[in-house]
């Protein structure tokens, strides 16, 4: 089954001939890009979005994988946080960010005489919230891993079969993500999100999650003025890591997430799960 579902993905990148690829550097987008060169040789150009929603290690990471593969490689400076809708941090907030960089990349597509553009959504998406999904058909964004019945699943095994550098690797999801719904989101928060984040990988914790929020008059310390925001923040780890969270690294980290700025830190002991703030809010799937 798995065979007969790369040859047909094989078969669909041939007939687009030249392409254009959403390359984020996480494993969906890398395991396209990678059968994209083996379909289609020189035809292919990798699109990487360089902005404050996504991690600055992800872009390094993009880079070094479109160097050492010898493709094509375009970085488009995307400064979402002006898009006013975005920032206001509503339901369908990544609608928005994806209408914006669809059309930058189409940009660059016509400029390069490329006539699909390609992203990395796969067979699991439908699974969870996915607002995006609008502005991808509004733009005639093309999902080959989709159309061809790939799960994540069958991501990861083909990704093992090429001996991919994201084999391994987890899913990876902008910043804002941490961030629940109608709260802004803020330059100085992502910073604080990623930089915790970063350090709590040190410790070989490779999923990790750090949700992100700013609370009025809550929890507020009766020395503090009435209108201080109270930063929480509620890691998620994978479950089998959270014992040695809290018995080894617990202390450093909370004493450098009171560093950087939160006032609390919190860890969630129903351990990691994808879409975690669209359960809260009770959405629905796209």
């Amino acid at each position: 089954m798995l065979k007969r579902k790369l040859a047909r993905l094989i078969a669909l990148l041939e007939q687009m001939q030249k392409v254009a690829v959403c390359y984020s550097g996480g494993v969906d987008s890398t395991l396209l890009l990678r059968i994209a060169k083996q379909a289609l040789g020189d035809n292919v150009l990798a699109v990487t979005a360089d902005s404050l929603i996504y991690p600055q290690e992800q872009l390094r990471f993009a880079c070094k994988i479109t160097k050492g593969w010898r493709l094509k490689h375009e970085i488009i400076k995307v400064d979402i946080l002006k898009i006013p809708n975005f920032v206001k941090n509503p339901i369908n907030r990544c609608y928005y960010c994806k209408r914006e960089l669809f059309k930058r990349l189409w940009g660059i597509a016509r400029r390069f005489k490329i006539n699909f553009v390609l992203d990395g959504s796969n067979a699991s998406d439908s699974q969870d919230f996915r607002p995006g999904n609008q502005a991808r058909r509004g733009f005639n964004v093309r999902s080959p891993l989709e159309e061809c019945a790939i799960n994540k699943q069958d991501i990861y095994r083909l990704s093992k079969l090429l001996n991919l550098p994201t084999r391994d690797k987890p899913s990876t999801v902008c910043l804002a993500s941490r961030i629940p719904y109608g709260q802004q989101i803020l330059p100085e928060d992502l910073k604080m999100i990623q930089q915790a984040e970063g350090y709590i990988r040190r410790f070989g914790f490779n999923q990790v999650r750090l949700r992100h929020y700013n609370l009025n008059g809550q929890l507020r310390p009766s020395t503090q003025s009435p209108g201080t925001i109270v930063k929480l923040a509620c890691i998620e780890l994978d479950k089998e890591h959270i014992s040695r969270f809290a018995g080894s690294c617990r202390l450093r980290v909370t004493g450098y997430l009171k560093r950087l700025g939160y006032d609390y830190t919190t860890l969630d002991l129903d351990g990691y799960h994808s879409g975690s703030l669209n359960k809260f809010a009770g959405l629905k799937l796209d």
